[in-house]
């Protein structure tokens, strides 16, 4: 559920709006939708607009997870992705981050409460650093 969430919450919310929209409503717990727009819909116009327009390069991947909080009603899985991103009015460049996704157990399943993220780690982390929080994610052998 999480990095089904992640691949339609994240890219959509710069580059199809309406897409982004109608994943919040299929996605979000009953009374979350707000908490999860916020969440993972915050851009800013500026980027928001330079990537309105051809050529533009907007990918994501996800690298890794872990399991950060679970119980059977609640749950965090932090999900560490890679991004590069590219328009007119925005320098290509890669970002690292690890976004942290807040799921509850609703009678329709596994739905999105919420979320957060954090830089890296990334390829310019100390190697012993790097090393250790990468390990604290396991591989993914599959992705939707």
């Amino acid at each position: 559920m999480a990095i089904t969430a992640l691949y339609a919450l994240s890219v959509p919310a710069i580059l199809d709006r309406k897409r982004f929209d109608a994943a919040v409503v299929r996605l979000a717990a009953p009374g979350f939708d707000r908490k999860v727009s916020d969440a993972f819909g915050s851009t800013g116009a500026e980027l928001a607009v330079s990537f309105r327009q051809a050529p533009r390069v907007l990918r994501a991947a996800p690298l890794g997870y872990r399991v950060v909080r679970y119980t059977p009603r609640a749950a965090a899985v932090a999900v560490w992705t890679v991004a590069i991103a590219a328009s007119r009015g925005f320098e290509a460049g890669a970002q690292w981050r690890t976004v942290v996704i807040d799921v509850v157990w609703t009678r329709a399943g596994w739905k999105v409460s919420g979320g957060s993220g954090t830089a890296g780690p990334d390829p310019t982390t100390p190697l012993d650093e790097l090393a250790l929080e990468v390990s604290s994610f396991r591989s993914l052998s599959h992705v939707p």
